[in-house]
């Protein structure tokens, strides 16, 4: 058997008193008091409501409590957070007499005053945050309140501490690098109070403040010397980071320890630029000052300008260090120290957002496909909707409104629209992580997203002609939604060399191909369409055109089932005609081989274009086309796909002798290079 022994040390007075004072609404304490009454460490009366013998004390003893000459707030026109504040600081002038227990760091409990004081407790809505929001902006500073929750305390600053705060707060009305007159601050009636009173030493108020984040301190000058605008304003981040205010820590928790440097600068300018509203010079000269040098307590993304609270512990000496220099070797107490940021670092490790939740990897998934998809070089340069909806043409890059491209790209917006704005943030933060073609920005001055690409939109567009109509080169140069309207006599021509790698694809798979390529070919609004090796079902040539030689077999001799089934069965419900020819394939063994499964198409806008003749051979395609009504004239296009120098020969051959007054060559060239291209154009059409 094992004996069990219980020693009981009788508590000390003062701790007996405190335990005595424990509120009522926590289950915890009052588990606690009971306890201790039951092994005798605490009165009889401990747990008992207070009678009407015990009210009286402590009625007495807040008798006296005045501030303002007003026992209540609501009169006298004092407000009630200035009115809270006198009466804190006059209880605690003398915590004994109103039987008050302090902590061993020197702070009352807010809990204990609310049961002491009834009327502060009313002032206060029974909330000791409240107490906390208050003490915070008070422009006296007259009290430090610390502790998480609701578990709070609260004491008077010491006088010279009061001092300094409320000088701090004075300057930032101040522009970075001008002179505070120190008879300015001795003309202010609360220095004037703080200097009556015999808590500060009879000394120059020069003497008696140190330097700070807004200034420096001459002990033998007239004035405080504001510091300039790179240095204020890092310093000033460092302290907004390391010592959040309640919106700032609202916002970091929102945003997971993020927060956009515009919402800073909003709700911040008078603190860190002493100026009221932000110019767009002014942000730029924000942003290259925190770009100067590593922050301690944050670290600044230049590209998104966002604050991001610091995680690398190691990073605090060199950019306290880095703060100190700043400041002439007298570092700011929120630059040097890390005891904010790491638990503002903590915070952020425990605290999620449930709007994360709501998103499911499947969702970041498929946006992250379509922007991947829509921004992919190719199809980028084919789509007009994203080439004339350009918010910015940049010599290296190009950017797009985030809420615009929403908007304008169905597919995107059905899964976005109409979704929380924070949910919203939180997917499309987990959408660019590692995008390969586009990127998410912010921009300094209004906060827009906007989308910017990663690689230089060298899209090789077409090269206008010297000799074309001014028209023609301010449509192609057109970035925004401002394209010209066309001339009645142009017409536009689209080549696009698709290639067969969609062919051995699974059925469904294969079926996104065709859209994903209907939908390209509807953007551009062509009358015109060349294309080269399109997926086909076709053994010989064949057009739909009627009364153009040679016959053509319609859309029967294509087959529905390949693309360009798709495209010809899409296109005729738009007034297009067609012919066809299989595109020949170098190195085939046998003539089918050559032909099999690709195509060379060209496409006309019946209501523009009649074709009076076509043909094809060599792998090569061409027609005539002549415009409806006035005066008749020819418009001879061909359509080809070689795959080297000899294959190309050959086409263009046949082209001369069958079309020599060829107008437009649309092709793809295989291997050949430029210069070789266009030898074979020059010996074979002079």
């Amino acid at each position: 058997s094992v004996d069990a022994a219980l020693a009981i040390c009788l508590l000390p007075m003062d701790l007996r008193s405190g335990l005595a004072h424990l509120t009522s609404s926590n289950a915890a304490a009052m588990r606690l008091k009971e306890s201790l009454l039951l092994w005798g460490q605490l009165p009889d009366n401990a747990l008992s409501a207070p009678s009407a013998e015990s009210s009286p004390p402590q009625a007495a003893a807040s008798a006296d409590l005045h501030p303002f000459g007003q026992s209540r707030w609501g009169g006298g026109g004092v407000s009630r957070p200035r009115w809270v504040v006198g009466f804190v600081v006059l209880a605690l002038k003398d915590p004994a007499r109103h039987d008050l227990c302090e902590c061993p760091e020197g702070g009352v409990s807010i809990w204990h005053l609310f049961e002491h004081f009834p009327m502060l407790r009313a002032a206060c809505y029974s909330k000791p945050r409240i107490l906390q929001r208050i003490a915070r902006k008070d422009a006296s500073k007259a009290l430090l309140v610390t502790g998480t929750g609701d578990d709070l305390f609260v004491k008077v600053r010491p006088a010279q501490e009061r001092l300094q705060e409320f000088v701090e707060v004075y300057a930032t009305n101040f522009l970075p690098g001008e002179r505070l007159p120190i008879e300015e601050l001795l003309q202010n009636a609360y220095i004037k109070e703080l200097f009556s009173g015999s808590e500060l030493p009879h000394e120059r108020l020069a003497h008696l403040l140190r330097p700070s984040w807004l200034f420096d301190v001459n002990p033998d000058g007239d004035a405080l010397e504001l510091r300039p605008l790179a240095i204020r304003v890092r310093l000033g981040v460092e302290r907004l980071m390391s010592e959040p205010d309640d919106a700032l820590m609202s916002k970091l928790e929102e945003l997971r320890g993020k927060v956009p440097l515009a919402w800073v600068l909003g709700s911040h300018a008078k603190m860190l630029t002493g100026r009221s509203s932000i110019d767009p010079q002014l942000r730029a000269d924000v942003v290259e000052a925190l770009r100067a040098a590593p922050l301690s307590s944050a670290s600044f993304d230049p590209y998104a300008c966002t604050l991001c609270v610091a995680t690398d512990a190691t990073g605090g000496s060199a950019a306290a260090a880095v703060a100190a220099e700043l400041v002439g070797g007298v570092a700011s107490a929120s630059a040097g120290s890390s005891v904010g940021a790491g638990t503002l670092r903590r915070l952020m490790a425990t605290r999620r957002p449930p709007t994360l939740r709501r998103i499911s990897q499947k969702q970041v998934g498929v946006l992250r496909g379509l922007f991947d998809f829509y921004f992919e070089p190719f199809n980028l340069q084919h789509n007009r909707l994203l080439l004339h909806s350009v918010l910015e043409v940049c010599e290296t890059t190009w950017r797009w409104s985030l809420l615009s491209v929403v908007k304008d790209c169905p597919r995107i917006g059905q899964m976005v629209l109409g979704l929380p704005e924070a949910v919203k943030r939180e997917l499309f933060e987990k959408v660019f992580v590692g995008m390969r073609h586009v990127r998410l920005i912010s921009r300094i001055d209004n906060q827009m997203r906007l989308l910017e690409l990663t690689y230089v939109p060298d899209f090789r567009m077409p090269v206008v002609s010297g000799a074309a109509p001014p028209w023609v080169r301010d449509h192609f140069l057109a970035p925004r939604g401002l394209t010209p309207e066309l001339s009645p006599s142009s017409t536009v021509v689209l080549s696009y060399a698709i290639g067969a790698t969609g062919a051995h694809l699974p059925f469904k798979a294969r079926g996104q191909w065709h859209r994903k390529i209907l939908r390209q070919l509807e953007a551009y609004g062509a009358d015109v369409l060349c294309l080269q090796v399109c997926e086909a079902l076709l053994d010989a040539p064949c057009s739909s055109a009627l009364g153009a030689a040679p016959p053509g077999g319609g859309l029967q001799a294509v087959g529905r089932a390949s693309l360009l089934g798709a495209i010809v069965e899409k296109l005729a419900q738009e007034g297009f005609e067609w012919c066809a020819a299989p595109a020949a394939v170098a190195g085939a063994a046998t003539p089918r081989d050559a032909t099999e499964g690709a195509a060379n198409v060209i496409l006309w806008r019946r209501i523009r274009w009649r074709c009076a003749r076509w043909g094809a051979g060599r792998g090569a395609l061409h027609a005539v086309l002549q415009p409806h009504g006035g005066m008749a004239w020819d418009f001879s296009v061909a359509c080809g796909a070689s795959s080297g120098d000899e294959d190309l020969r050959r086409q263009l051959d046949y082209l001369s002798n069958s079309e020599p007054s060829l107008a437009l060559f649309c092709g793809t060239f295989g291997d050949s290079p430029p210069a070789s291209v266009d030898a074979a154009l020059r010996a074979a059409f002079g």
